[in-house]
This record gives C-alpha cells, structure tokens and sequence, in this order.
C-alpha cells in the first residue's frame, strides 16, 4: 500500500520505472481522504491534479450530483 505515511514507497515504485515526481504530468486521486492524497506533494510539477469528491459522515458516504451544479 502506498499512501501519505510511506514517501519512499512511492519514491521507490517510480524508480523501477526510471521515472522521478516531476516526470508525472497528472495526479488523479479518487477521494480526498488524507491517506490517498498525502504523497500529492511530490508532484509539483504535475500540470493536473483531479481529486473525486465524496460527502461522508460517521463511515457514511452520499451521493450527490455536484457535475448537475446542485
């Protein structure tokens, strides 16, 4: 797993790639929950980052039409 509590995982993962943070163009995130965003930072130089949107409350999530503009 690879999230924001593992910075060298994810430097690591893109080594064996030959690739480095600032070779990455777009960050797509499906939530924002801390422990699926926290190595977003290394991405600076990335020209997108998408991050889906969820409402939740108490381990609840709700759907809600937000491309609808409600």
């Amino acid at each position: 797993m690879i999230n924001a509590f593992v910075d060298g995982r994810m430097r690591a993962r893109l080594q064996e790639h030959q690739l480095h943070p600032d070779d990455i163009d777009y960050v797509v995130s499906t939530h924002g929950h801390s422990d699926h965003l926290g190595n977003n930072n290394l991405f600076l130089r990335a020209k997108r980052h998408i991050v889906g949107t969820n409402i939740s409350h108490r381990n609840r999530y709700y759907v809600h039409d937000f491309d609808a503009g409600k």
